[in-house]
């Protein structure tokens, strides 16, 4: 049986901190981001349902931040998204939960 592959483009911006790639489809992507060592997930285009459930059931914070086409502003104001992905790949205290944005 083959192991379930991790999203298109998937790779390392910072070793074990900062991660991106292509949007995760299915549970059994999720799965594999979690086997690399992802803990959170920022999310630029909506997750289809079923992977987004598989997020909650391993426990992977979640953060929406739509960007509709890269062309309008934001609905949140872009701290928002740096602070979730500073906490929670450079915390004050504690391990790192890294952070995969797509």
């Amino acid at each position: 049986m083959n192991e379930p592959s991790v999203p298109v483009n998937f790779r390392w911006l910072v070793e074990g901190r900062i991660a991106g790639s292509g949007l995760p489809e299915s549970p059994e992507q999720v799965d594999a981001l979690y086997a690399a060592g992802v803990r959170a997930v920022v999310s630029f285009h909506p997750v289809p349902d079923a992977a987004r459930e598989r997020l909650r059931e391993r426990e992977i914070e979640y953060l929406e931040y739509p960007i509709d086409g890269f062309t309008s502003v934001p609905a949140r104001p872009f701290e928002t998204f740096l602070a979730f992905v500073d906490e929670r790949a450079y915390p004050a205290a504690g391990t790192p939960r890294p952070v995969l944005f797509h």
